[in-house]
């Protein structure tokens, strides 16, 4: 509110200035308004850094400091924040390979195994994208990147060998207490709900 009220004061000057339509008044208005700054409308971390790092659904990393600028995006896998997209070779975003429910990134051949047949047991469904470029690699951080159907990672890391802990990552990633919760699947609870529309 604050730009706004100090554009409007520029707005204000210019009306009262009795050169309202001089080029030179005009000019020095624009510099005027491009100072003060356009954060309100182009806040990109706030729009596309957005984290939720500190919730129960994420893995947490302790000690990892969560990008803060409201201004300024710096992309992150940082379990909690929004899955940075990129292009491929062919045009495709990476967003457009993202499963329905969850995904699982996956690059230099990384073993997705424990992670699928968690996946598996619980009857949700996992989307494995495999990536074979070392360059998109750098960009996401970890070999390993579980992504949340809203598009949030709520998991990273260079493997995941331990069938336990892969069943976590979902039975945290859900919310639910404990390994114990009914195992009904996705598909199943969709069905009772009417499907997509329900």
């Amino acid at each position: 509110m604050t730009v706004r009220l100090a554009i409007g004061k520029v707005y204000e000057d210019l009306a009262n200035s009795g050169n309202a339509k001089g080029e030179a008044a005009i000019a020095e208005a624009g510099l005027r308004i491009k100072a003060l700054g356009n954060a309100e409308n182009e806040s990109f971390g706030i729009e596309m850094g957005y984290s939720y790092a500190d919730s129960p659904v994420v893995m947490p990393e302790p000690f990892v400091d969560v990008p803060h600028d409201p201004v300024a995006y710096e992309p992150t896998t940082l379990p909690g924040s929004r899955l940075p997209n990129i292009y491929f070779a062919d045009g495709t975003p990476l967003h457009d390979k993202l499963g329905r429910w969850f995904s699982l990134l996956a690059f230099d051949g990384a073993a997705t195994d424990h992670i699928a047949a968690a996946a598996a047991r619980r009857g949700i469904p996992l989307e494995i994208v495999r990536i074979d470029d070392p360059e998109v690699e750098k960009i996401y951080q970890a070999k390993l990147v579980l992504v949340r159907p809203d598009q949030h990672v709520c998991w990273r890391g260079s493997a995941q060998n331990d069938s336990d802990q892969a069943e976590y990552l979902f039975t945290r990633a859900f919310g639910w207490r404990s390994a114990d919760t009914p195992r009904r699947s996705i598909e199943a609870r969709e069905a009772v709900r009417g499907g997509d529309d329900a």
